[in-house]
């Protein structure tokens, strides 16, 4: 909500009120105290179809669906064991030629540097085993080479996100679970595809998540949050945690009925990171406000503070 909306929505209503105390003014002060006292006290709030709109009042649909309970685990990006490779020379010898060099793209069965052979003086060629990039290059034109390490390829269209699961959680994590996964302010998901020890000076295990990276977004370090669903239950009635407003002490919604906004308190269940489980004050099939819900407590709060004055 921008603060231009608000500023309209507030102008719009002290219009209105303007109003209905122009029209009061034909009538005795104590007429005038019982309207404000029915607008505060019956928790409903009028705002026309258009001014909602403008000001980004949007609702949702009351119905059941799934609620999870969730795990929060940290990590990092790692590239598969399979899509790492360390290039060595087949034969010692003498470099005459190399054709990449670190962060260039390179496809299976490219030539990455030409050697000739101390033994036979026969030229041979190293080439990429895998499509991917190179991560490292430790050679020159003119080098003598034997068994060092010559490049290292790394293809990064998949990664696997390694998740560590301390001794607390381990109990209710297992294979085959859906992650939501965040990484640098983006979202993905996958399922946990095994658990594996960690090393022995560390006291978690490790839960890994296949990521694919088509498009390389993402990179080999990168730090994980991770939300690993290890429970869901299909409940008859849930709303929108961006729904939920607080009232004199008590949690609900305001629900819409064609320009009347009415103040609902909830009775709730089980909740997880978007959705909590609705037990009463609440039934299936209504319209219940989710975007900007403040700015029309904000008004019955307003009208509130106004009778009270």
């Amino acid at each position: 909500m921008t603060r231009t909306l608000f500023i309209l929505l507030t102008l719009v209503l002290s219009a209105n009120a303007a109003t209905g105390a122009r029209a009061a003014s034909d009538h005795d002060h104590g007429d005038h105290d019982t309207h404000d006292t029915e607008h505060a006290d019956d928790g409903r709030v009028e705002i026309d179809a258009d001014m909602a709109q403008q000001s980004g009042v949007t609702t949702a649909l009351a119905e059941g669906g799934q609620i999870e309970r969730l795990a929060q685990v940290y990590g990092t990006l790692a590239t598969l064991p399979d899509r790492r490779a360390v290039l060595q020379a087949r034969f010692p010898g003498v470099v005459t030629s190399v054709q990449a060099t670190t962060g260039d793209r390179v496809q299976q069965g490219d030539t990455l540097a030409v050697i000739e052979s101390s033994d036979s003086l026969r030229s041979y060629r190293v080439r990429a085993p895998i499509d991917g990039v190179v991560q490292t290059r430790s050679v020159s034109p003119g080098a003598v080479v034997s068994d060092a390490p010559l490049f290292t390829l790394v293809d990064d269209r998949q990664l696997w996100a390694e998740l560590k699961l301390f001794p607390r959680q381990r109990g209710a994590v297992r294979a085959g679970q859906t992650v939501h996964l965040r990484i640098n302010d983006q979202t993905a998901e996958g399922r946990i595809a095994h658990i594996t020890p960690g090393s022995a000076e560390t006291p978690y295990v490790i839960a890994r998540v296949a990521l694919d990276n088509p498009d390389r977004r993402f990179a080999p370090g990168d730090l994980v949050s991770a939300d690993i669903v290890v429970e869901h239950a299909v409940v008859p009635l849930r709303v929108d945690n961006r729904a939920l407003q607080t009232l004199d002490g008590q949690t609900g919604v305001f629900i819409q009925d064609g320009n009347q906004y009415e103040w609902h308190p909830l009775e709730l269940g089980r909740r997880d990171a978007r959705y909590s489980e609705v037990l009463d004050g609440l039934h299936g099939g209504a319209q219940y406000v989710v975007g900007n819900s403040y700015l029309i407590k904000a008004d019955l709060e307003k009208a509130g503070a106004a009778h009270e004055h």
